[in-house]
């Protein structure tokens, strides 16, 4: 936390401060519930990380627009910058790595999570014995790497002698567990956070019969630790980001928030620790009243 604190004073020096209803660009997602969803028709983002990024954008009192991106092209409206037609800022499950770090602003870790697994049910009761096996995932994300573990674990993706295992990439998480559920896929991978929401969602207002699904009985292939993403010109807008997060945490927001989007399940250890380094200002200087008590 010393450590990113030290590196937003850094670029603060070359930050001029945003001015009052200076309109910021939005990047959402509408298919990556419980983190950034619309509902059919509704112009409104719905999540964990869309509440969180609306929060900061109005507490600093700027005019938010709502772009929608696609987990592909993300990264291409984001170097792009609100200026040029793409987005200034990232409200979607975004995962921190080395790469993203050298080309984006990222705030702190703002929730943190896994990827694993959703299996059709023939796989391990004596009917996968077909010579191919079909793995899907999202494509643009960093679900590729948990299959490429899980691809070299025999415990995990097996065939029978002389088969072959086939990646299948798929545009967006409703046609990966569309095609699951109806036995074309033999594995999805994603954040599983989003598959059990997706899943869910589709049982409920599409009638998808998912009977044969099963999860990945909690074992996880990878570790995502998320963060929000802003343009690397605009390192005005990452730090009124990194306070935005700082504030939503301590004042109890981010929790209220996960409770709505995650019907009250419990928090990992992990997840724990992100809301509990996040909640690091008094709470006279978030709010009037002290709802810390």
């Amino acid at each position: 936390m010393i450590r990113i604190a030290l590196a937003f004073i850094l670029i603060a020096a070359g930050a001029i401060p945003l001015q009052a209803q200076e309109t910021v660009r939005v990047g959402f997602r509408a298919d990556a519930p419980p983190f950034s969803f619309r509902v059919g028709a509704q112009t409104e983002y719905h999540g964990f990380l869309a509440e969180l990024c609306v929060d900061i954008i109005e507490d600093a009192g700027l005019a938010l627009e709502p772009v929608e991106i696609s987990a592909e092209n993300r990264f291409d409206m984001l170097s792009r910058g609100g200026g040029a037609g793409g987005i200034d800022l990232l409200c979607d499950p975004t995962s921190i790595n080395l790469e993203r770090m050298s080309n984006y602003l990222l705030s702190p870790i703002v929730f943190a999570t896994g990827a694993g697994y959703l299996r059709h049910s023939r796989i391990g009761n004596g009917e996968d014995n077909r010579n191919e096996v079909l793995v899907g995932y999202l494509r643009g994300t960093t679900a590729s790497t948990a299959v490429d573990i899980a691809r070299n674990s025999a415990q995990v993706i097996k065939t029978v002698s002389g088969g072959t295992i086939r990646n299948v990439e798929v545009d967006d998480h409703i046609d990966g567990i569309t095609r699951i559920c109806q036995g074309k896929l033999d594995f999805y991978f994603g954040d599983i956070d989003i598959l059990r929401a997706v899943q869910a969602n589709l049982m409920a207002t599409q009638g998808l019969d998912c009977g044969r699904v099963l999860g990945s009985d909690g074992r996880l292939f990878s570790y995502e630790a998320y963060a929000l993403a802003s343009n690397a010109g605009r390192p005005d807008l990452a730090l009124l980001v990194q306070r935005g997060v700082f504030m939503a945490f301590s004042d109890g927001r981010a929790r209220d928030s996960y409770a709505r989007n995650f019907d009250r399940r419990d928090m990992g250890a992990a997840l724990k620790a992100v809301f509990a380094l996040n909640a690091v200002l008094p709470c006279g200087e978030v709010l009037d009243h002290d709802p810390c008590h």
